[in-house]
């Protein structure tokens, strides 16, 4: 004789097992979904990580207006801060380098799709810039204004250059004055030693060994006091 769980499976089917034969039917419209598996396939569909994942930073930020002491390393800051902000370091390198290769700063007035990060440029120009240098460029973003224009933020980078190449053709060449005239400024000794190296690699005539020392270390004892 059957027992009670065979008779109830006999008449009206066992509940669990017809649960279990539902679950096991095809669902016609069932998402088949791997949250690790399909999101990497999104993100790297070659095997690297996807361009759409670049995110540029919310704004850009430069430290000091260059001096002719120190203007060829303050211009390598800035195309690293630029790579760095543009959310594609490559890309961004080679986009803020084109400024080195015009003659013509209207030929900058393309943004070439990165308008927004021209926009932040400038902006950080703004906040860095003054005295000639920075009424220079406050004249030009005027004209511009008047000619219903944006100055952009590489072609400012490219009056800022031009400003100290034609300084330089005026025979502002360094010398040890100009390495005389690196001052502690406060206890920032980073700031002097960047300061310091950049006049070296721009001087005329390297002096003796002994002097150097003796302004290097004067400066340094600045600091400590």
């Amino acid at each position: 004789m059957p027992s009670p769980p065979e008779l109830r499976n006999q008449a009206g089917g066992n509940p669990k097992c017809e649960a279990e034969k539902e679950k096991e039917k095809p669902r016609l419209f069932a998402p088949s979904y791997n949250m690790a598996q399909d999101d990497h396939e999104y993100w790297n569909p070659y095997g690297s990580e996807n361009q759409s994942r670049h995110k540029e930073s919310d704004s850009c930020r430069f430290d000091y207006q260059p001096n002719v002491h120190n203007a060829r390393a303050w211009w390598l800051h800035i195309k690293k801060e630029v790579a760095k902000v543009s959310g594609n370091p490559d890309v961004g390198y080679k986009w803020i380098s084109k400024v080195e290769d015009i003659t013509d700063p209207d030929d900058l007035q393309d943004s070439e799709g990165r308008n927004l990060l021209d926009a932040k440029v400038a902006a950080a120009f703004s906040k860095i810039l003054h005295g000639a240098l920075g009424k220079r460029i406050q004249l030009l973003e005027e004209k511009a204004e008047a000619d219903k224009r944006l100055l952009k933020g590489r072609q400012i980078a490219w009056y800022i250059k031009d400003y100290f190449r034609i300084n330089a053709d005026h025979g502002e060449v360094l010398d040890f004055t100009d390495l005389n005239a690196i001052k502690m400024q406060g206890t920032d000794v980073s700031r002097f030693l960047h300061d310091w190296e950049s006049v070296l690699l721009a001087i005329n005539k390297i002096p003796d060994e002994v002097i150097m020392e003796s302004l290097f270390f004067g400066q340094l004892e600045k600091a400590d006091t």
